[in-house]
């Protein structure tokens, strides 16, 4: 870890500039306005709390799943990956960095649930 932030990887490689962020988001910006994608942000956000609680994670590995998809979402377009997938690989991932980890059948699971909108059913 840097002792000054302005020599830190984060500084370096996750402060953008809007420019910046306007170029890597403009595909996404043909089909929908920035307000949206804002908007699209925090459903997916939403969605990647949901899963936490339905695979029992603690608020720091759903935290951290949300800033690699935030990450990944900082350099790539919405219309070239699909975001549930990668919304469901950043909670693995996440729940392995902060060593809390969940089988990927368990997430694959859960994900279909959660993406589903379906309430479990209980015997």
């Amino acid at each position: 870890m840097s002792s000054n932030f302005w020599s830190s990887s984060h500084c370096r490689y996750w402060l953008v500039s809007r420019s910046h962020l306007n170029a890597s988001r403009a595909l996404d910006l043909q089909y929908a306005t920035p307000r949206q994608l804002y908007c699209l942000n925090i459903w997916f956000a939403n969605l990647i709390q949901k899963l936490g609680k339905r695979l029992m994670l603690r608020q720091i590995p759903i935290a951290t799943a949300t800033v690699f998809f935030r990450r990944f979402y900082l350099k790539n377009s919405y219309c070239e990956t699909n975001p549930y997938l990668v919304l469901a690989a950043c909670c693995f991932v996440a729940a392995k960095v902060e060593e809390t980890p969940v089988h990927i059948k368990s997430v694959v699971q859960e994900a279909k649930l959660v993406f589903s909108g379906e309430s479990p059913r209980h015997l």
